[in-house]
């Protein structure tokens, strides 16, 4: 299919639209309703037929499969159906795609340089916020009225560049909605500068890392491990092998009684058979590894996919209409179902193949692992990050240049 190789907007529009992604993924702002993403979707698509841009192929294979999920799913559970859902879905799915053909093969380029500049930005911050926690709750006032209300426990409140979660005071959640998705989209650019830029450990990787720190989070910690034998297979000479190999379970030895690391996953297999009902609602909610293993056992009995229809398995078993969990993999596999699930991890390693020019196959593949990784950790399924991730390898499938300058 014929693409002009001209980017089709200026330099800051292209930025504006990246910011937008981020600002969205984000998800703190009360601004951020359904409306309102609805009017991106149709501002986005309008300039793509301004522009004279074409779609691609997987815009029908992506939005036939999901009608098709949702009409057969109907059709064999007859449980409800809402019309809005399943719009409101399909905005969320294809306005990073309008936004993607609108900002070109540089996406992630700009992406990453955003996230950088936000990232040292957030780590000051921080500081502040452990060392004088008053100063930083000065500024409470005068952001609350634009935070969305769920991230308002705790006196949180979101400044757009950076946000205090109120029940992780002594956790960086930088610019997103709380410490977890800031260490999801801080791997996500760090695997993004490592595949295009080589894992020299240069001064734009230590900020990553030191704020992969800051954020306590499990996942992140995890990430952080892998990506170690990632360096270590990545490299060609043997000394540092044997050097990093070591550090990776030396690193894992020091961290793993850390309360965030492995006496937080026990407390999940733990709990594994824990549910509640959170205040003023009337879903179940479960732990992460439950949800998961729910995921698989709905996917068991329909390997096909549910789209936006409650499933008779969930009737049968817990005699509720909704169960509710944390994890994006999970969420993928009830939505999308196998095929689905397949498709988004193969997106994901035909991205990081695009992107790759100074690592090897083998980082490549803990790359992806590591991703995989902070996907299953981070309720992303509706973010318009995802849908960059899997629409980007479909859409732009020769390499872009190396032309990043740092700062």
């Amino acid at each position: 299919m014929y693409r002009k190789k001209a980017n089709i907007l200026g330099d800051k529009a292209q930025y504006f639209f990246v910011s937008l992604i981020i600002l969205i993924t984000a998800n703190c702002l009360s601004i951020l309703t359904d409306e309102f993403l609805l009017g991106v979707f149709l501002f986005t698509f309008s300039l793509f037929i301004l522009k004279n841009k074409e779609f691609d192929i997987i815009v029908l294979y992506v939005l036939s499969a999901w009608i098709a999920i949702n009409i057969i799913s109907y059709g064999i559970n007859k449980t409800s159906f809402s019309a809005w859902a399943f719009t409101g879905f399909i905005v969320k799915i294809f306005y990073p795609y309008f936004i993607l053909k609108l900002v070109g093969v540089k996406f992630f380029e700009k992406l990453e340089k955003i996230v950088f500049i936000l990232t040292c930005i957030s780590l000051p911050f921080f500081a502040i916020q452990i060392l004088f926690p008053g100063i930083i709750n000065i500024f409470n006032p005068a952001f609350r009225n634009i935070t969305s209300e769920e991230m308002l426990s705790g006196r949180g409140w979101y400044g757009i560049i950076f946000r205090i979660d109120g029940s992780a005071p002594f956790r960086n959640a930088g610019f997103m909605w709380e410490p977890g998705a800031f260490a999801f989209m801080l791997l996500l650019v760090l695997l993004y500068r490592i595949l295009r830029s080589g894992s020299k450990l240069d001064f734009i990787n230590i900020i990553y890392i030191i704020a992969l720190l800051t954020t306590f989070s499990t996942m992140a910690y995890l990430g952080i491990a892998v990506l170690l034998f990632a360096y270590a297979a990545n490299s060609k000479k043997i000394g540092v092998v044997f050097l990093t190999i070591p550090l990776a379970f030396l690193y894992m030895g020091f961290v793993s009684d850390l309360d965030f690391m492995f006496p937080k996953i026990q407390n999940y297999f733990f709990t594994i058979n824990r549910s509640y009902v959170p205040a003023g609602q009337t879903y179940l909610k479960v732990n992460r590894v439950a949800y998961i293993l729910f995921s698989f056992r709905q996917s068991l009995s329909w390997p096909f996919g549910y789209g936006i229809v409650p499933s008779k398995y969930m009737y049968s078993e817990y005699n509720r209409t909704m169960l509710e969990g944390v994890g994006t993999i999970a969420k993928i596999l009830i939505y999308w179902g196998w095929i689905g699930l397949v498709f988004f991890i193969t997106a994901i390693y035909k991205l990081f193949k695009i992107l790759q020019i100074k690592t090897n196959r083998a980082f490549l593949l803990l790359a992806v692992l590591i991703l995989i990784i902070a996907f299953f950790s981070n309720p992303l399924e509706k973010s318009p990050v995802l849908y960059s991730i899997v629409f980007y390898p479909f859409i732009y499938k020769k390499k872009p240049g190396l032309t990043i300058k740092y700062y």
